[in-house]
């Protein structure tokens, strides 16, 4: 059972029970007990507006301070335990338990206990409980708290993990930038922490993990450089080669896994390969932001390019990778925001990092850039068509990394690539490039080469 499953039904009072008022608007003539009474005895110890006991949530609580054996040995206690975790997605619930202490007990517990799936529960309803700021609140103030918690970030229980970094995620994503602060001067305590996320995305072989690392990474270096844009002074991001590895190792994990669904019977082969690269896309494009996104925010940093200089490579078959697909027409168009992000992004982030030249990226890049073209030009003969400006700006993003990085490949590279291009598209491009010096005149020394 898992703390991040559909959240449980809560119910008003009007809506859990039907109470009819009688004629007298303060008691009923027959019993003398007004509505409100009724209702609250209908109701007993319900927490808040939800039908969940108190009395249940403080009896398990009792018997968690006296647990003197492991969860697998008391099937049922745990089977309570499952409950109050999903119980703890809603506010009220949380609220209860906050009264009560249960931050500084459960802390205590994760701290002492070496049972694995105890640590598990109750790190995965203190990640539900982050989802109300007086939690993070509280856990922000206590150190005592926070300490043990950030501390299990080297634990070696992927099932752990996992619930660590969904609580992470949550955090990050919900905290203001200036509370955030704290936890990222707690986790200079834990220096170097971004080597413990490198170690987790370059070995894990759980999926689950894989994904709720990338997504409490990319949290975390968002809510970073959020703080490094506000103040000159806050400590640079600690940025290494194995954490890029890192994060291109998981890349590579989980798209491999990624298994792509059939959304038709259609037999036709031409028509499956079709859209098993349209689900194939879909399932990836959550991956794919992240990873973008990941690499966006470390390539600002001063020393990124010599970072990226070992496993470049890597980085732009990847990248590759997440073009391939988008080079059908039936995977690109009609644009979405998944696209525009991701056009966005990739020219930024090969701006940031000199315009590494990748023969295959290059190719890729033009492909797209002719079908939006081609694309608006047809919409612009179809009197029934209105122009779409997202595509126009998705267009000129293009250009702008296919003109730098025609600039940058200048040589043997730039020829092979151009072999790839019909000839046609070659001069389309020439006539959009037209402004642009440089590209213009390494395309062109790229043709003569090929005349030869």
């Amino acid at each position: 059972m898992s703390g991040a499953e559909e959240e449980p039904i809560t119910i008003s009072s009007q809506e859990s029970v039907e109470v009819k008022e009688p004629e007298d608007p303060q008691k009923d003539k027959n019993t003398s007990v007004t509505a409100e009474e009724r209702l609250g005895e209908l109701k007993g110890d319900a927490i808040g507006d939800t039908l969940f006991s108190e009395r249940f949530v403080l009896r398990t609580l009792i018997h968690l301070s006296k647990l003197d054996k492991s969860l697998q040995e008391d099937e049922a206690f745990e089977s309570d335990l499952c409950v109050l975790w999903d119980m703890t997605l809603v506010t009220d619930v949380s609220k209860v338990l906050l009264e009560h202490s249960v931050l500084e007990v459960f802390s205590g517990l994760i701290q002492q206990s070496d049972d694995k799936r105890l640590i598990e529960i109750l790190v995965g309803i203190i990640g539900n409980m982050c989802n109300y700021g007086g939690a993070r609140d509280h856990i922000r103030k206590n150190k005592a708290i926070m300490d043990p918690i950030l501390n299990l970030i080297s634990c070696t229980d992927a099932l752990t993990l996992i619930q660590l970094m969904r609580l992470f995620h949550t955090v990050f994503a919900l905290e203001t930038v200036e509370n955030s602060r704290v936890w990222f001067d707690m986790f200079e305590d834990l220096q170097p922490w971004t080597e413990q996320f490198a170690y987790i995305l370059s070995n894990s072989c759980n999926e689950t993990l894989l994904k709720g690392c990338l997504e409490a990474l990319n949290s975390i270096t968002f809510k970073h450089s959020e703080l490094k844009n506000g103040d000159d002074d806050f400590p640079t991001f600690p940025l290494s080669v194995s954490l890029v590895k890192g994060v291109l190792d998981s890349f590579k994990s989980l798209m491999d896994t990624e298994k792509p669904e059939t959304t038709f019977d259609d037999s036709d082969d031409e028509e499956d390969g079709k859209n098993d690269t349209i689900a194939q896309t879909k399932a990836n494009q959550e991956i794919s932001t992240i990873f973008v996104n990941l690499h966006v925010i470390f390539s600002q940093e001063n020393e990124a390019v010599d970072v990226y200089e070992p496993v470049m490579n890597d980085l732009l078959d990847a990248i590759s990778s997440i073009l391939s697909p988008l080079c059908e027409p039936y995977c690109l168009l009609p644009l979405t925001n998944y696209e525009t992000c991701c056009f966005e992004n990739l020219n930024d982030l090969f701006d940031a990092l000199s315009d590494p030249f990748h023969e295959k990226c290059f190719v890729q890049f033009v492909k797209i850039w002719e079908l939006f073209v081609n694309d608006a030009e047809n919409k612009e003969n179809d009197e029934f068509e209105e122009p779409n400006e997202d595509c126009s700006e998705v267009i000129e993003c293009l250009l702008q990394v296919i003109g730098r990085l025609a600039a940058a490949g200048q040589g043997d590279h730039l020829v092979s690539a151009l072999k790839s291009i019909q000839k046609n598209t070659v001069k389309k491009l020439q006539t959009h490039l037209e402004d642009n010096v440089e590209a213009i005149a390494a395309i062109k020394s790229a043709l003569l080469v090929l005349k030869k």
